[in-house]
């Protein structure tokens, strides 16, 4: 039972940081890789994305292990942006001198 809960929860996060690789690659391949990526950003191939991230895993996930895999799901799902968030932070550091949600938030609810 916890063999397939790992299985199931490190195969989510491994498919969700791939495709978010991918993702991050495909504007990078030029004039033709932009204008994918600019199509990705619109309706419907924004939704089959957006799909994939959020409820292909929670389809899944029980299809292949039950209750465990929708746990395993859902844990993979977590571990991935886990992951991921300081990733593309080290990835983009001049973003971090630049205005921040965190700092929108704060000044919103008075810290």
């Amino acid at each position: 039972m916890l063999n397939q809960f790992l299985l199931i929860a490190g195969g989510t996060t491994a498919a969700m940081l791939a495709l978010a690789g991918v993702l991050h690659l495909i504007p990078m391949l030029g004039p033709g890789g932009r204008r994918v990526s600019d199509a990705l950003c619109r309706a419907p191939l924004l939704d089959v994305i957006i799909t994939y991230y959020t409820a292909v895993p929670m389809i899944l996930g029980p299809i292949l292990g039950g209750w465990i895999g929708l746990g395993a799901a859902v844990t993979g799902q977590i571990a991935a942006v886990l992951i991921w968030t300081p990733l593309h932070e080290l990835a983009h550091p001049q973003a971090r001198r630049g205005p921040r949600v965190v700092h929108t938030l704060n000044r919103t609810v008075g810290r």
